[in-house]
């Protein structure tokens, strides 16, 4: 491990410029993503808009907070000849980095639970939940101790276990959600006999695998910086980074609603759609049309499945198609 008092200063401030620039950037990406979820929420529940509402308040004051560091460590500190002290905003940007974190696997987790098949999604999703409230709880931790020890940059490998615990807690959630969401929609395909669902299924897992390996990739390589080099500054690319990802992320699979909707409309032939319920196949009054169900937020009444209608030009042949036994898998 690296002696703090011989880092070279370019490592010290070099990824600070580049981490702050890099926040800046996906800044950016999140208020054009928030831009188009204003313009196409207008039939989103009030607590889904709530929840974009915290998502943007928590996602200003990490910028907030990123800019208060950087500008310490750029400016100020070589101005003054500031040390070992640095300001609380370096463990309160990893405070609101938790915190984006924990809204992005809360949302995925519901999905999951929402789209269940299994009990072991259903274990899934409750693992999610604990492993982000474990990386959620280890961030506040390490600010805490953080904040005991005057801000000394230079003890923080101290409590280097709580820090790589809060790290670790969050590599290993972000792949848990990969992994279950593309298994997920991969049996949901699977099951499927209709090219444009198909279709629609194959764009949503690949959405998924290439958000799901960004994300990983940036907590994998946030980890394994900040345990070779805790005293330098380069794992603070990722770290800040990674905040703003989940920010684009939440609103990216909010946005993406609108695309896949599209997309069934545009490809479905002409005398026939689908749509996704829950409940018994005799009583559909709380169909929605949203892929799959992904922007559910209410709990399901039973196993999802999947009503077709006919138009009147071929009512006369859906009896062909059979009759959906309640609470049998998914039938497509």
């Amino acid at each position: 491990m690296s002696d703090p008092s011989v880092i070279d200063h370019v490592l010290r401030t070099g990824p600070i410029l580049v981490g702050v620039h890099m926040s800046y950037f996906l800044l950016g990406a999140f208020v054009v993503q928030l831009s188009h979820y204003a313009t196409s929420a207008g039939n989103d529940r009030m607590s889904l808009k709530m929840f974009v509402t915290a998502v943007t308040i928590v996602e200003l004051i990490g910028i907030v907070m990123i800019s208060d560091a950087g500008w310490f460590r750029l400016v100020r500190g070589p101005l003054e000849g500031v040390g070992r002290t640095v300001p609380f905003s370096f463990a309160g940007s990893t405070i609101v980095g938790a915190i984006m974190g924990t809204c992005m696997h809360g949302l995925f987790a519901w999905r999951i639970y929402s789209l269940r098949t299994t009990r072991w999604d259903v274990v899934a999703a409750v693992l999610v939940v604990l492993l982000s409230i474990n990386q959620l709880a280890s961030a506040l931790a390490a600010a805490i101790m953080f904040f005991m020890i005057g801000n000394d940059q230079w003890k923080t490998v101290d409590f280097g276990p709580i820090i790589a615990l809060h790290l670790g807690g969050s590599l290993a959630c972000d792949g848990l959600v990969t992994a279950v969401m593309i298994s997920l929609l991969s049996r949901y395909k699977a099951l499927t006999i209709f090219s444009a669902t198909k279709s629609m299924l194959a764009c949503l897992i690949l959405m998924t695998l290439e958000t799901g390996f960004l994300i990983t990739t940036f907590a994998l390589l946030n980890l394994i910086f900040f345990l070779v080099r805790p005293h330098d500054s380069i794992h603070h690319v990722f770290h800040w980074a990674l905040g703003r990802i989940y920010a684009n992320a939440i609103l990216a699979s909010l946005n993406n609603r609108q695309s896949m909707r599209a997309m069934a409309s545009s490809t479905m032939p002409e005398h026939q759609t689908i749509r996704f319920a829950y409940g018994t196949g005799d009583d559909h009054s709380s169909e929605f049309d949203q892929p799959l169900g992904l922007d559910a937020l209410e709990e399901p009444q039973g196993k999802p499945e999947i009503v077709q209608e006919h138009s009147s030009r071929s009512r006369s042949s859906a009896n062909l198609h059979g009759s959906h036994n309640p609470g049998d898998p998914p039938t497509f």
